[in-house]
């Protein structure tokens, strides 16, 4: 090797070694590249994902719409059961009942004719092109279910303007499957829009005006008579006004002595001393302010301070009132309610005692000590530690039949 080779080769520099360097080459064109294809395949697979996401949403409204179709058909067809070719002749009705009754009862019913009795919730009109419009009424029945009363078109055209507070009796065909009446007539709703309203007052003052007329007739219910089913009504003077009932007994007793009601009745006899009216229906009702019971200590703890401000404060007043009997008088006229023990010996020692007509003595026949009552009276007087309530009646569960 020749002594000046080494210095014809080229020399590197050592890292070390100060003078210029080669400058990096820059590698930013290709991290764009990788990003812009990342992006478009990100881009596409959205825009894959969008239009994928589109047409299900698109096949789930035309599912979802396809199927409220069918409800709603459905629901027309229920509707309109039974009511294909002409009318069935009208038979008479094998049973007049509640609506709550006779959804209860309604495979016994099924097929029938019946009469429904209640209030009128809802009215569906349903046009029909070249064709008369008909209809169906829902009608009060349970919390779970309504009476649907189905109607043609003569007897629709012959519908009142119906009133919710007032009752309606409808007779039609039982189909039970459905919770329906078909073929339907609204009775009366012709001939009720020429029956006047008559004040009890009017009534009383002029009774022969309206002797054998049909009425409808309102009023405060003021006593109950068990045996005759009947009511009278509150009325200024000495004549009175007794109700014969032809249903609805029940319904006003729970109501309370003081509670309202509308009667359609016949004015029948006359006398110094009372007007009666016969074949009266429940036509609306309406429950006092006192109707709602109170348990027996609640109810006492109105005298805690005696009877000097008893009278004061109660006098006049309607209780409605629940207890546990502690006696009932040999002659069935009076029962003794029990207060409630608790905190305090005056509640403990204070009692209640409901006074009775005598027409409830049968009524009282099986009412024992221990037994648990519901009575509805006027505060009467305090006597002691007994408050006393006079003209009672019995108030039925809430459960029987009206």
């Amino acid at each position: 090797m020749r002594p000046d080779d080494d210095n014809e080769r080229p020399r590197h520099p050592r890292d070390d070694e100060e003078g210029p360097r080669q400058a990096p080459q820059k590698s930013g064109g290709g991290l764009m590249m990788v990003l812009l294809v990342v992006g478009g395949v990100l881009f596409l697979g959205c825009a894959a994902c969008g239009g994928v996401g589109y047409w299900l949403f698109s096949k789930g409204k035309e599912v979802v719409e396809e199927t409220q179709a069918k409800i709603e058909a459905a629901q027309v067809e229920a509707k309109t059961a039974g009511l294909a070719g002409e009318r069935p002749a009208e038979q008479p009705a094998v049973a007049t009942l509640r609506v709550k009754e006779l959804l209860d009862r309604k495979r016994e019913y099924d097929g029938k004719w019946v009469i429904a009795t209640g209030r009128v919730q809802r009215v569906h009109r349903i046009p029909q092109v070249g064709k008369s419009e008909r209809g169906w009424l829902l009608m009060e029945g349970t919390t779970r279910a309504a009476l649907t009363c189905d109607f043609g078109p003569d007897e629709w055209a012959l519908l009142p303007k119906f009133d919710d507070k007032r009752d309606y009796q409808v007779i039609g065909l039982m189909m039970a499957d459905f919770d329906k009446l078909t073929w339907c007539r609204v009775i009366n709703a012709t001939a009720d829009k020429d029956i006047p309203a008559v004040k009890v007052a009017d009534l009383v003052r002029e009774p022969e005006k309206y002797r054998g007329k049909t009425v409808f007739v309102s009023g405060v219910v003021n006593t109950a008579d068990p045996q005759a089913k009947s009511v009278t009504l509150e009325s200024d003077g000495p004549r009175k006004v007794v109700c014969l009932l032809t249903s609805g007994f029940n319904r006003l007793l729970k109501n309370g002595r003081g509670g309202t009601a509308e009667l359609r009745a016949t004015v029948g006899e006359i006398s110094p001393a009372q007007v009666t009216l016969s074949n009266c229906e429940v036509i609306a009702d309406e429950i006092s302010s006192g109707g709602h019971p109170l348990q027996a200590r609640t109810f006492l703890t109105r005298f805690d301070r005696g009877a000097a401000n008893a009278d004061a404060n109660n006098r006049g007043k309607k209780f409605t009132v629940t207890g546990k009997v502690e006696s009932v008088s040999p002659t069935r006229d009076r029962v003794v309610i029990a207060g409630d023990a608790g905190k305090g010996k005056t509640k403990a020692a204070m009692t209640i005692a409901a006074e009775f007509a005598p027409e409830w003595g049968e009524a009282l026949a099986g009412v024992k000590a221990g037994d648990t009552v519901i009575v509805s009276g006027e505060y009467a007087a305090m006597v002691g530690t007994e408050v006393r309530l006079a003209g009672c009646w019995l108030v039925p569960d809430r459960k029987a039949p009206d």
